[in-house]
């Protein structure tokens, strides 16, 4: 079995972007991986929230060395294991605060969502800085 550092660090960051949204209480149905272009043209992975009738993306990463056709099962496989607490929680919230220290932190991303017109609940900086 993979440990959590094992998998490709664009899927570690569709995770985190993931558990950011959630933790935001948008519903796990309204969350998409997406496959696209990133400004310099190279294939990339984001993360698309469709909730309250708008879209936000938020870009996890270029694919890299990643073969595209290995995205949705290693991302299925990723997912399931981290609801099933398969990796130390110290683990994972390493790589959350590792993330967001070097993308800008979780303050942009909630100005991002307010701007876009998305009503974010009560307390929600909070949450994400806990």
């Amino acid at each position: 079995m993979k440990t959590l550092r094992q998998y490709p660090l664009v899927l570690l960051n569709v995770l985190v972007l993931h558990e950011t949204f959630r933790r935001l209480d948008f519903r796990a149905e309204d969350l998409y991986v997406e496959p696209s272009l990133n400004e310099h043209n190279e294939a990339a992975l984001f993360v698309l929230v469709k909730a309250q009738g708008k879209e936000f993306r938020a870009i996890a990463g270029p694919l890299g060395d990643l073969p595209f056709d290995d995205v949705s099962d290693l991302w299925i496989e990723l997912a399931t294991r981290f609801n099933q607490s398969a990796f130390p929680e110290v683990e994972e919230e390493a790589l959350y605060r590792e993330f967001w220290a070097t993308h800008g932190g979780e303050p942009e991303l909630l100005l991002a969502l307010v701007t876009r017109g998305f009503r974010l609940p009560r307390g929600a900086g909070a949450t994400l800085l806990n």
